[in-house]
């Protein structure tokens, strides 16, 4: 189904990020949104303007983290992923898309800790929980209280692939910061309610 209104698209930018197929698909919808209206941004160009914190809602603030690997043609595409997080007072949902280990430590090196002990932290594992990603100094940085892993469950010939995302090592390393790990593979579609207390 076609969205009636989008009123800001915000991406990696770059042009031609890439050259498949999924790709193009992407930029023709943006393209037909931007001529209809809406508002295009690189995320480098949020990256230190009105745009990098905003309020969505009643108390509840989207913020941008700065990468240098934004827009990089050269780069590794995971690692172009935009990073971010929602907050709602002192709970916090990160994600990072697919960013590999070069982009976390890209998120640490270029933005301040943003959260205390006190706070409640979300994280999105990177990556489908994959092994490059969801490293031990990324996760200390972060100090997730909750994990949100999504991948699919992949048959191989009616067999289950352990050779898949979510990797036992990246949610052995998850683990060692809470046990509070949650992948739709096996607990199916997550809704959480968030209080202000």
């Amino acid at each position: 189904a076609v969205l009636d209104e989008i009123e800001m698209i915000i991406d990696c930018g770059g042009s031609n990020m890439n050259t498949t197929q999924v790709w193009g698909n992407y930029k023709s919808v943006v393209e037909y949104y931007v001529n209809q209206g809406t508002a295009y941004y690189a995320i480098s160009d949020v990256i230190g303007s009105s745009l990098e914190t905003m309020e969505i809602a009643e108390n509840v603030t989207l913020t941008f983290l700065n990468n240098r690997y934004y827009g990089i043609k050269s780069a590794n595409p995971n690692d172009t992923s935009i990073g971010f997080y929602l907050r709602y007072y002192d709970t916090y949902l990160c994600m990072f898309g697919d960013a590999e280990e070069k982009a976390e430590a890209s998120f640490m090196a270029l933005n301040r800790k943003f959260t205390t002990e006190a706070d409640t932290v979300i994280y999105k594992a990177n990556h489908h929980g994959s092994n490059g990603s969801n490293k031990e100094d990324f996760l200390n940085w972060l100090q997730p209280d909750y994990c949100l892993i999504s991948s699919a469950i992949v048959n191989a010939g009616g067999t289950v692939n352990f050779d898949q995302h979510p990797y036992y090592d990246a949610v052995t390393r998850i683990a060692r910061h809470t046990q509070e790990i949650y992948w739709n593979g096996i607990t199916g579609t997550l809704h959480f309610e968030v209080t202000k207390d």
